[in-house]
This record gives C-alpha cells, structure tokens and sequence, in this order.
C-alpha cells in the first residue's frame, strides 16, 4: 500500500496523469478517502546531472560526451522514480546530418533524434521527455525549443537497472559535408513518476526479435543481424519465453522508404541468409511462400494500422495478386518497436508476380519479351536506372509538366543487358504512343495491342475507391511476361497505400468527393499522374468496361457490409496490441505528417476510415454504378499464361445456371472445385479439353450464398468468388 500511496502523491503533485495512475486511483477509491491527509509527505526532489561539451565532429567518429550519475536518491530506475527528461543545447549548421543517442551504465541505447530538423541551426533548449503533452519531435522544425517525445522510447532505461554510473550522450555526424556544431551542453534529470519498458506477456501476433549487435540500421547498405521469431499459430498466443520457432537464423536488413525515414517508426527490408556465407536463403516465414526477400512495413503514419491491409485483401478478392503479410509485434535489440506487417517484397517470383525469370543470357526472340516489373516512381531507387517517358503528364505543350519516370525494378539496372533495357524501353513506348495517336481506340492497332486493359481499369479502380494521392504517379507497378503467355503489359500490383483512404491533408486527399485522375496537372511537384488515366476516358468502351467492373465488384468486393467487415477483422486482430503500440508511439490525438483528422482514440480511427470509405463509395455510386452490364462476358479474368476464364451470370439468383466460359492455350484436363463460405466442397469435376474456347454448366441450383471456385494450379487462374441472391 505504501507503494500505491507514493505513486499517488507523485501524481498530484506533478499534475500528470497517465492509465497506470487511473488504474491505481480507481483500484483505491475506497481507500483514498482514509489515506489522503497522509498525502503531504515530503515530495521527492528531481535531481538533475550535467554533462560534458565539445565541438561536434564532422563526419568521422561520433562525439561522445559523459556524465558520471551518483548518489540517486534511488538508484534502481523504474516506473515510480527513473529518468524522466534529457536536455541538449548545440549549435550546428545543418540539424539533419546529426543523429543523437543516450546510452545508459547498463548499455541501454535510446535514440533521441535521427535526422530531424532539415538545414535549421541547432537544438535550443531541447528537452526530451515522457511527458504526454510533449510534441513529436519528427512533426517539428530547427531550432527545437521545449518539450518532445524522443524517437526512441525513454522509459527503455528504466528497466531496473542501476542508474548510478556513466552515462553517454552520442552525436553521429552522418553526412561529408563541412557543416560543423558545438555541444554546449547536456543533462539528464531523474524524478517520478516516469514510464518503464513496455510489458509484454502474451500476443495473438506473432512476436519478431531482431538484433543487430548493436549496430545501427542504415539506408544502404544492409547491415549482418539475427532474428527470431515466434508464433504459435492462428488462434494461439505467443509469448517472449517460447523458443524461436518459425525462423531462427542470420538476416540482413537496412531501412526502407523515402519521407517515411524521418518517422519515429520506419520500415525494413530484410534478407534472410545462410551464416555460413550471407548467401540468400529461401525460408517460409509465418506460413507465408518460402523466399528470401521480405518487407517489415511500418504503419505509423496510418493511425487505423490497416490502410495497406484491406487494399491488399481487397485486390486478392478482385482477382490480382499483392503481397501476403502478416502483423506481428517487433522488438529490435530487445527495445519494442511496436505493430509492423511482415509481408513479401513484390518481385518476381512463382508465387508473387508470376512471369518468367528474365536471365542475362535471354537476349533475342521471346525469351527476350517478357520478365520486366517495372515502377512509375521517383528517379531514387532501383540503382537510380530507368528511363523518362517521351510525353509529358499532362499534355506536349506544357512545360511545367514533367515527364514519368519508369524504374527497371525486377531485373534492376544493374542486372539489364543494353538490349533487353532498349526491348522493355521500346515497348512501353509503343503502348504510349498508339494511346496518343489519333487511331488509339482501334482494337487491333491501339493501345488495347500492347495492354492488359482490365488489370489498369481495377487499378484505377483500387485507386479511386482508396483516393490514393500517389496512386499513378508513384509507387506505381507495371510487369510485362513473354510473347508465349499472353505478352501484354500489366498494371499492379498495388503498392504503399498509408495515404489513402483521406489519410493526407494535402493534394485534396482526404475529399471523399474528387476523381484521383483529374489530379491537376501541373501541380505541386514533378511527379504528376501519367497522361495515359485521362486519355483512357476519351474511349467509351473503356468507360464502359469501368463502369460495369465497379458494379460487380460494388454488390461484394466493395460492398459496404464486406467493406465494414474486413476492416472489423483487422481491428479485432491488432485489438489486443495496439494498446502497446501506441504506448511506444503517443500519437493518437496529435498530428503526424500528413494525417488530416485527429481522432483521439484508436476505435475513432476506426470509425473515421470506415465513415470515409462509406461516403466515398456513395459518391463513386452516383458516375459509375449501372443498371445492367454485358460485362461477364466481355471481361474475362486473363492469366499471364494466356489462359481465360469467366462465371456468369455472377452474381446469379439462385434458379439461374451458373456457367463457367475458359479459354485454353493448350490441350488440358480441367479440374473445377467449387466451395461455399464454410470451406466445405461441395461439387468437383474434371474433364478433358482441346485448346480454344469452351462453355461449362457448373449448377443450375446453388442455393443463395458465396461460392469460391478453383481451377488447376498449371492454369495460373486465382479462385473466383460466385456470389447467388434470392
């Protein structure tokens, strides 16, 4: 009790109150009627100690500065009395070359600040702190005055350890540029109460550790760690004392991304290895297809924690593939790094972007055409190699508008041949130029010739229902198989949707009632929407395939009970550990770039993005939904190997029969399973067939529900979903 009393005490008297204390006040309520004229015990005094300073070096071995900490008044720092507040003042020409750690007698290292404040001069009086009211300090400009959240997460050093010893603050000067600065100085305080490492008993997420033996994780090169995980299963929780038992092995990881390297949080791409040679390793992680390139994709700047998630889930359902994932809990040199997606990196791959694997020898006829992901994005990236489009994004004559950037991203530069970067070069070319002829509409020589017209309508289609402000323009996928298998150019898969779904105050993203193509042009920066989203809409059948595709996939893909519920699942998924995550990060309820609302809680997050994608959806009704579409028919679901398929009517009612139209490129035996909702099968049947095109009955008596019907695996065709009404 005398514990709880002096927990209490420290409260009052600093004015701060966090969960913990509410727990202990509603814990004592009956109590502290009797108890609180006891409350006027002596408070504890912060004791506060001064550090070294000097000049700051300048690209070289980084400035360590000490303070010898003694005599606390308690000296075991946890959660009642522990370090509460870190104070620097320096001056330096170029804040954002400086990276600032603390490192604690135990060896505990935090990172105060990494790369925050641009060309601004110095931190003035910065005091990093566990303060609840206190500013992120990523959110603000140089010189820093006051009160921030560090990077890292203070309560890290109040793990139990003995706070009397040396500590060392640590300034890393990371760029070769003479810019310089001075130390003037330092120190550290010490009071209560504070916040101790975030506790973790139990996760229904599977629970990543990575350690990098102290080193820090750069952009480039990767760096040689370790990493281990546990997971127990679907359904099973995972605790920290279970043994590594889905990987336990050697990795290499750098940092990933571009503006979101200055977040709190930021994102990994990993390599598992062999530790005998660093080679890479295939490995199955989380049930996921065995490769060896994987992303740990941060969420910070989407507060929902599922804005990539349900895009995903929503494009799988469509009929494409995008990246498998799975959410875990990650903690890197033991610290807790919070919520993160554990997903496939898009390359080439059998079971991720199925093409051929374009080889340095595949040089001439059609092993030649065929094996390219490339990227519409910025000119970083992929070795910095690719090459601009001969049309600028908005139209020929403007000369602010710029032209798009195409990266070779799967093979990259590095890996191209000359000939096979003029092929790919060439090719996209063509289809540029018939969609800006005069004849683009023509089936056999416009832009139809060189295109895969349905996977660029449903990914306009997921680009508009997620109002993704970089959805053309950046971060954009387009892959191209050989001649053999069908041969055209394909659009997706989709990529990096943090700001979507009115998660952005700028470039109108967060307007549920706008067309992400008619983006203006020029405007705002160099990377604009290629010309190709507008030009489209000049041709009446492609509007009309838009259209009748949104009205299929809005009665059940983007139907508003699906949408709500997706979106339900993975709120009851991440329920339990969100709480933890934003422990780590306080950042519900203040601004972080570029979020436009700020709800204060994590079920207002929610509530907010589904309100959003409701009025979205309702305002997309009123230009696309029509009252009938030959579209099941005209639209088949085209494979990279050429093979076709379609269900109609779809959806059905139930006296209907349902019939299945495929087009073969070869002489197969067709296996079909059909399953309902339950997983249970229900019908099957396998029959042999010549090449071309042929019509099958599946049932002229399903009961009303939703049906998922499976093809041969050789047919590259993905489960389609049958949906029966009354």
């Amino acid at each position: 009790m005398q514990k709880e009393i002096y927990q209490l005490h420290s409260f009052f008297t600093i004015g701060h109150l966090d969960l913990l204390h509410m727990r202990k006040l509603t814990e004592l309520k009956y109590t502290i009627i009797f108890l609180f004229p006891i409350l006027i015990s002596p408070i504890v005094q912060a004791q506060v100690y001064s550090g070294s300073a000097g000049a700051i070096p300048d690209n070289g071995p980084p400035g360590i500065y000490s303070v010898l900490v003694s005599a606390l008044n308690q000296s075991t720092l946890n959660n009642a009395v522990g370090l509460r507040r870190v104070g620097i003042k320096l001056t330096h020409t170029w804040d954002s070359d400086l990276d600032i750690y603390l490192k604690s007698p135990d060896g505990t290292t935090v990172l105060l600040s990494g790369g925050n404040g641009g060309d601004g001069d110095g931190y003035d009086s910065t005091f990093f702190t566990v303060d609840a009211t206190a500013a992120l300090i990523e959110q603000n400009g140089a010189p820093f005055t006051g009160d921030f959240w560090p990077e890292g997460f203070l309560g890290e050093f109040n793990n139990g350890q003995n706070g009397n010893g040396d500590w060392t603050l640590i300034i890393q000067d990371t760029w070769p540029f003479a810019d310089s600065g001075d130390l003037l100085w330092w120190q550290l305080e010490f009071d209560g109460p504070t916040v101790a490492p975030i506790a973790i008993d139990s996760s229904n997420l599977p629970l990543v550790y990575i350690n990098t033996n102290n080193q820090n994780i750069v952009d480039e090169p990767k760096i040689d760690a370790t990493m281990g995980i546990i997971w127990n299963g679907n359904g099973n929780f995972n605790h920290p004392n279970d043994s590594f038992n889905n990987y336990n092995g050697n990795i290499q990881i750098e940092k990933r991304g571009s503006s979101s390297q200055s977040f709190a949080q930021v994102s990994y791409g990993i390599t598992t290895v062999n530790a005998i040679d660093s080679s890479a390793l295939n490995f199955s992680l989380l049930g996921m297809h065995s490769e060896h390139d994987w992303i740990l994709l941060a969420p910070y700047d989407d507060k929902s924690l599922m804005r990539n998630a349900i895009t995903y889930q929503f494009a799988n359902e469509m009929g494409h593939y995008a990246p498998h994932f799975m959410y875990c809990e990650v903690f890197i040199n033991q610290q807790y790094e919070g919520i993160y997606l554990l997903m496939e990196k898009i390359k080439q791959d059998n079971h991720r972007v199925d093409i051929a694997k374009l080889l340095p020898t595949d040089l001439s006829g059609d092993a030649l055409s065929g094996g390219y992901i490339l990227k519409v994005d910025k000119w970083t990236g992929s070795n910095n190699d690719g090459w601009e489009s001969n049309y600028r994004a908005c139209d020929d004559t403007s000369a602010q508008s710029g032209h798009t950037y195409f990266q070779y991203d799967d093979p990259d530069g590095l890996q191209l041949a000359a000939v096979q970067k003029a092929y790919i070069q060439g090719y996209v070319s063509l289809f540029e130029n018939s969609l800006h002829g005069n004849n683009f509409m023509d089936s056999a020589i416009g832009y139809r010739k060189y295109i895969d017209v349905n996977s660029f309508i449903d990914f306009s289609l997921s680009n508009e229902v997620s109002r993704n402000i970089d959805g053309y323009r950046l971060s954009s996928y387009l892959y191209k198989e050989r001649n053999s298998k069908g041969g055209k150019l394909h659009c997706g898969p989709l990529w990096d949707f943090n700001l979507t779904y009115g998660n952005a105050n700028y470039y109108n993203g967060a307007f549920w009632n706008d067309w992400e193509w008619n983006f203006p042009c020029p405007f705002g920066d160099g990377f604009q929407n290629p010309f190709w989203w507008k030009r489209f809409l000049d041709d009446s059948t492609y509007v009309n395939d838009l259209k009748c595709r949104y009205t299929y996939f809005r009665a059940n893909t983007f139907s508003n009970a699906h949408v709500n519920s997706v979106i339900d699942s993975i709120k009851y998924l991440v329920s339990l550990a969100q709480a933890r995550h934003y422990e780590r990060y306080p950042i519900l309820g203040k601004y972080t770039w570029p979020n436009d609302w700020l709800p204060a809680t994590y079920q207002q997050e929610v509530d907010t993005l589904k309100n959003w994608l409701a009025a979205r959806l309702n305002w997309m009704d009123q230009s696309l939904l029509k009252d009938s579409c030959a579209w099941f028919e005209s639209s088949p679901y085209i494979s990279n190997s050429g093979n076709s398929a379609i269900v109609f009517p779809n959806p059905s009612v139930a006296s209907q029969t349902v019939t299945l139209k495929i087009y073969m490129q070869k002489i197969c035996a067709l296996q079909m399973e059909l399953f309902d909702v339950t997983g249970r099968k229900i019908w099957s049947n396998k029959i042999q067939l010549t090449s071309g095109s042929h019509t099958v009955t599946l049932s002229d008596h399903l009961v009303p529900g939703i049906y998922l019907l499976k093809l041969n695996d050789v047919l590259h065709i993905p489960p389609m979903k049958i949906v029966v009404v009354e």
